[in-house]
């Protein structure tokens, strides 16, 4: 498999795989003619530009004073560096070296030429993603070629869960520890112990900006949230958890020449949309900035289960990490200050700590077991 580039593209550019893998080995020889240009291999990545096939995760990279070190492209930067000393002994520059990928779970390990260069855990590693093979931009011209590709896809390891440190949010009686940020106050109600959030009938533009927001009375900074959520509405339903969030915040404090002003705050979506022009599945995006990319699609989309059933979902923020599941897939993976939006970005994204809410716009979801266990200390209030 050779890659090349006649000329500087000036951008970063991948062949991306079309599935997504958790954990795997991966083994093959790699050359970069002349020993010029970086190279290195994507896992458990994201495709960000369809166009130019632009990748953002770990890579196990290739090239230069680069070799065996996982780097994070567009997730942080260099995740470790891989021992210089014993890399400068094994690499052939031009010539072919045998090349070793192994991930299972949080756990990294690469070997050149036989040598360990990485062999360590990586907390915010990503659960799974695309394998994508790299051309570096920056050199007049460049070439890469690798043989004899070997791939195992490897049993995915059960880790058992752990209840432990998880707190109730909701009394599951009325909205103590919750105050009403925005919207009516009435659509908010306690019934038969689950948490409902009425919108409006129909998604219109009284819909958008009379949308509003139940905040936590406490600030966090990282955890682990847990709840369950159900639709009621047998066509459109649009909600939400909100994620560092400030009081009263509002789209012109994104955008202060915004058209429209309404209740914003960095959101995890949850609901349907039958009506919008795209027939949009809502449920795992992040409604992170104003016009035009005004959400982050999730990596997948998620699998609920018919109106009026309960779904399970789970959000882990660690720093800038943030990991969204639903009914117990993974379907978003994302370093927030790396992933951003260049144009009208919510506050929240730059954040560290904030209060957790829940949003109406229309439709009627309800939440129940609503808990939390913090990974960091107490956010002061």
């Amino acid at each position: 498999m050779v890659g090349s580039t006649p000329e500087d593209p000036g951008f970063d550019t991948y062949l991306c795989s079309k599935k997504q893998y958790k954990d795997f080995e991966l083994s093959f020889k790699v050359r970069l003619a002349g020993g010029v240009g970086n190279s290195g291999v994507q896992i458990r990545s994201k495709l960000i530009d369809k166009k130019k096939f632009v990748v953002h995760g770990p890579q196990c990279d290739i090239g230069k004073d680069y070799w065996g070190c996982l780097y994070g492209e567009g997730f942080g930067g260099m995740m470790k560096a891989a021992p210089k000393g014993v890399i400068e002994k094994v690499v052939k520059q031009r010539e072919f070296n045998d090349y070793a990928i192994k991930c299972v779970g949080k756990h990294v390990t690469i070997k050149v030429n036989g040598e360990t260069a990485i062999d360590d855990d990586f907390p915010t590693l990503p659960d799974e993603g695309i394998i994508a093979w790299q051309l570096h931009r920056g050199y007049k011209s460049m070439e890469v070629t690798f043989e004899e590709i070997k791939f195992k896809e490897l049993p995915s390891e059960k880790v058992e869960a752990n209840d432990k440190g998880f707190v109730s949010l909701f009394n599951g009686k009325d909205l103590e520890g919750w105050t009403v940020d925005s919207g009516d106050e009435k659509a908010w109600q306690v019934i038969d112990g689950e948490l409902v959030a009425r919108g409006a009938e129909e998604n219109n533009f009284s819909a958008l900006v009379n949308q509003g927001y139940l905040l936590s009375d406490r600030k966090y900074t990282s955890f682990v949230l847990r709840c369950q959520f159900r639709m009621i509405s047998q066509k459109d339903s649009w909600g939400g958890i909100a994620l560092r969030a400030v009081p009263h915040e509002t789209t012109r404090s994104n955008n202060p020449n915004a058209k429209t002003d309404s209740p914003a705050h960095l959101t995890v979506l949850i609901g349907s949309c039958d009506s919008c022009e795209e027939n949009e599945d809502l449920t795992g995006s992040l409604w992170w900035a104003g016009a035009p990319a005004w959400r982050l699609q999730p990596d997948k989309v998620a699998v609920l289960k018919k109106v009026g059933e309960w779904n399970d979902m789970e959000i882990e923020m660690r720093g800038q990490s943030l990991r969204i599941a639903v009914n117990g897939s993974d379907v978003q993976n994302v370093m927030l200050n790396k992933s951003k939006p260049e144009v009208n970005p919510m506050r929240g994204l730059s954040r560290v700590s904030g209060k957790i809410g829940f949003k109406k716009r229309f439709g009627e979801i309800r939440y129940r077991k609503v808990e939390i266990k913090e990974l960091s200390p107490r956010a002061p209030d």
